[in-house]
């Protein structure tokens, strides 16, 4: 992908009922096909709503799609860009909500 000017770190595909896509692009890529509009240096600033070119980042990820070979027949449900640097645990890996001694 590099060699197309596409760096990421990962990328996993789902394929279900819809596709589903994550990737974890570099920061540096971001900045240089404007999928950003400033490169501010904390990540959850970089990433906010306000400072994210959407027909770039559109683009940016058709690209992607496309360089993958990934089938598409119709636009993008929905596309986000988050950041999750930080690490979050939960303390069970599941729970059975009870009311009045039943399970709910």
């Amino acid at each position: 992908m590099r060699e197309v000017g596409l760096d990421l770190e990962n990328i996993v595909y789902f394929r279900g009922e819809m596709h589903y896509l994550v990737m974890t692009p570099k920061r540096h890529n971001l900045v240089v096909r404007r999928v950003v509009k400033k490169n501010l240096p904390n990540p959850s600033d970089l990433v906010r709503a306000d400072n994210i070119n959407q027909d770039a980042f559109h683009l940016f990820v058709d690209e992607i799609v496309n360089f993958v070979g990934i089938p598409r027949k119709t636009d993008f449900a929905r596309l986000s860009i988050f950041d999750f640097s930080s690490l979050a645990r939960a303390d069970k890996a599941a729970s059975i909500p009870t009311s009045h001694g039943k399970k709910l």
